[in-house]
């Protein structure tokens, strides 16, 4: 039996956000578990005349607005519903080649917070959960924090918000990351608390043998809302048996189309 895909794709400026659904949309993108910001390439076919012109100017590079201009990817299937993939910010917007009449959407992840500039200065003693509480909210994210509090001596910082979330993340030598307007500070390594396990074989979606990598294993599967940046991956190979074990998954790649084609993640991910 066919379990349709669903694609739906929101488009915020400023406050305003507008949901597409139904349409042909293709996703490409990837996600860390460090400070390195997410990307995402989305291609939305059979946009009006109206929508595709509007897009294109208010992310016109030389565009001086300081409204935000942001996608929110949800992807999932009739049977299941949706959840959110990918929460970015639109750096560039490209007319499709003729006949199709869309746009192709280049995404960052916090890229709009590169040019928020903040200043902070701790007392002479400043706990690493309100420093991250700190971050956070400069970057307008929830937070995910994680790791044992410890004291932070003469913390200040000065610079672009999205620069103080690798600040944080030396500091406190975690992984530090955003994901779903979620800035997440977790031991280094370790999977997310409360994340569900995505168990992994040849019968729950697993697509090829997975590889052996230098620190765990590369592995290719259909899409599924369990596997996340930063969650507890079950694999088990019957070719390659010696890699069978438990991972957690520090980069993921999704290549996604509402119809025909790619509906894939391909992960990467350390040994526990």
């Amino acid at each position: 039996m066919i379990d349709p895909r669903i694609v739906r794709l929101g488009i915020q400026v400023g406050d305003d956000i507008k949901f597409y659904e139904g349409l042909s949309i293709k996703a490409k993108g990837i996600k860390f578990t460090s400070p390195n910001q997410g990307q995402c390439t989305i291609t939305i076919l059979n946009l009006n005349s109206e929508t595709r012109e509007y897009l294109m100017r208010v992310a016109n590079p030389f565009n001086t607005s300081n409204e935000r201009k942001s996608v929110i990817l949800e992807v999932g299937r009739e049977s299941t519903g949706t959840s959110v993939l990918y929460v970015g910010d639109i750096f560039r917007v490209f007319p499709t080649q003729k006949p199709d009449l869309g746009l192709e959407l280049k995404c960052i992840t916090g890229n709009f917070n590169k040019g928020k500039l903040v200043s902070r200065s701790g007392q002479e003693l400043s706990t690493l959960s309100s420093i991250a509480s700190g971050v956070a909210t400069d970057n307008g994210l929830g937070l995910s924090f994680e790791v044992p509090d410890r004291n932070i001596a003469n913390y200040s910082f000065t610079g672009s918000a999205s620069a103080q979330i690798t600040k944080l993340a030396e500091l406190s030598d975690s992984d530090v990351y955003v994901d779903n307007s979620i800035l997440y500070v977790k031991p280094a390594g370790k999977p997310k608390t409360g994340a569900t396990v995505r168990v992994l074989n040849k019968s729950t979606g697993m697509i090829g043998v997975p590889k052996g990598t230098e620190n765990g294993v590369k592995v290719s599967m259909l899409f599924d809302s369990v596997s996340q940046i930063g969650s507890q991956l079950s694999l088990t190979s019957e070719i390659n048996p010696v890699l069978d074990g438990e991972y957690t998954i520090y980069k993921l790649e999704f290549d996604i189309t509402s119809r025909d084609g790619a509906f894939y993640l391909h992960a990467e991910a350390n040994r526990i």
